[in-house]
């Protein structure tokens, strides 16, 4: 099964500090998810209601200092680096009381990472499948709809892209993602159907 979670909610909280009172106004629009943010050096965490999922949408720095270099360096690589601060964030989720079998990764596409390093995530996204403690394996959210890494690429306007953002959407399921968060619905949709009839 593949999930569709339409851009604005999440769009619109993920990277940013918000109140219990503002995430349960948010996510009750469509009463599923809560998000949390892992911040580079720290992980805030912010849950709302029994038995909401957890996505923890990896980032560093704050939206305006983000694409500062010292926030887009792994030395490492930039796969092995955000796997390894998303299975940290986990780790304290669940020591927290989050169920672990309710977390879900958000390798943070845009979020303090280049260009080049956003596209060989998506290159990489199967690497995020794999058991962290203690031992479950994390369902993968994808947000790369109008996203930079496809229209500053091109010199196009982020409207622009819904072709090439289809392309990495089929790209994300391949490599295994659960849910891909997105603007254009209805494309979505046709792209995961087109996938299945593929499989």
């Amino acid at each position: 099964t593949v999930n569709i979670v339409a851009g604005g909610v999440l769009e619109g909280l993920i990277g940013y500090e918000y109140s219990v009172s503002d995430y349960g106004k948010a996510f009750g629009k469509i009463d599923l998810f809560t998000v949390i943010h892992c911040a580079h050096g720290g992980v805030v965490f912010l849950v709302y209601g029994n038995g909401a999922y957890l996505v923890i949408c990896h980032s560093r720095g704050t939206p305006e200092t983000m694409k500062n270099p010292e926030f887009c360096c792994y030395p490492d690589g930039v796969t092995g680096g955000v796997k390894q601060e998303l299975a940290q964030a986990a780790i304290e989720a669940v020591r927290a009381g989050v169920d672990p079998d309710k977390i879900i990764y958000d390798p943070g596409f845009g979020f303090a990472k280049t260009t080049a390093q956003n596209y060989r995530m998506m290159r990489e996204l199967r690497k995020f499948r794999v058991p962290y403690p203690p031992g479950r394996i994390p369902q993968i959210l994808v947000g790369v709809s109008r996203k930079s890494m496809i229209y500053r690429t091109f010199d196009i306007t982020p409207e622009e892209s819904l072709p090439q953002t289809q392309v990495l959407h089929l790209k994300a399921l391949q490599e295994g993602a659960a849910i891909l968060r997105v603007h254009d619905v209805a494309e979505a949709a046709r792209t995961i159907e087109v996938y299945w009839r593929l499989c």
